[in-house]
């Protein structure tokens, strides 16, 4: 397991890294801990690894290690899982809210820029964009989780593809990504990527990348881009 992947997930759940690299499930009491990644929703789970790793309140974890100390992780996320998982989360007035694969870059790749103006754009600069809904997934705006780093295509000087960067904890940024209709099936969203990639990782930072479990062209975006699956996670919110 990457060392940093494995110091941040200790981090998010609420154990040691001895814990995450062990092959031993892990269910922890959820609490607030520095450096953990800027989310506070009551209950998460992840599969990495072959292994399990869930937080949640004291009842939560309880349930969650009788039935799933000997789970393998590779099944956790079937339906039938998550269907009873979620059962027991209305209980506590929650439900399952996202499920999400989740990329890390395994070889680099140097993408061609021919023919596309490239731009960057600092923490400030990407203001610029707030409230833009082109942009929605290069940059999400949000308090906790900072938008730090973005890069953009343009083609014939029309603003074709966007990639943008969050500070999801000072280890890992995310990294999100935009291609205009018009611009599509040109390969610009795996070439922004990989160019903030390795800015990212030149910065000192581990970059990441998530999508939806059926979003498979997001995915092939990852995957172009020299990124491989790295682990699965989900977690829960309050029902409204």
């Amino acid at each position: 397991m990457d060392p940093i992947l494995a110091a941040q997930l200790a981090d998010d759940y609420c154990c040691t890294v001895d814990q995450v690299q062990s092959p031993e499930n892990v269910f922890t009491v959820i609490s607030q801990r520095p450096g953990q990644r800027g989310f506070h929703d009551p209950f998460r789970a992840a599969c990495v690894d072959g292994k399990l790793l869930v937080a949640g309140s004291p009842e939560m974890a309880a349930w969650c290690r009788e039935r799933y100390a000997q789970k393998e992780a590779a099944w956790f996320m079937e339906f039938s899982v998550l269907r009873a998982l979620n059962e027991r989360l209305n209980a506590d007035g929650l439900r399952i809210a996202m499920a999400h694969p989740f990329f890390l870059p395994a070889h680099p790749v140097q993408p061609c820029t021919d023919g596309l103006t490239i731009t960057w754009y600092e923490r400030a600069e990407i203001e610029q964009f707030r409230g833009d809904g082109r942009f929605g997934e290069a940059y999400a705006f949000l308090p906790d989780v900072p938008d730090v780093l973005g890069v953009s295509a343009s083609v014939d000087g029309e603003l074709a593809a966007m990639a943008g960067a969050s500070l999801d904890s000072l280890r890992m940024w995310q990294i999100g990504i935009n291609v205009l209709p018009a611009y599509q099936k040109r390969g610009l969203g795996w070439t922004l990527t990989a160019l903030l990639a390795r800015e990212v990782e030149r910065r000192g930072a581990l970059p990441f990348y998530g999508t939806s479990m059926s979003h498979i062209a997001s995915q092939r975006v990852a995957l172009r881009a020299g990124f491989v699956p790295a682990w699965t996670e989900l977690y829960a919110e309050p029902v409204k």
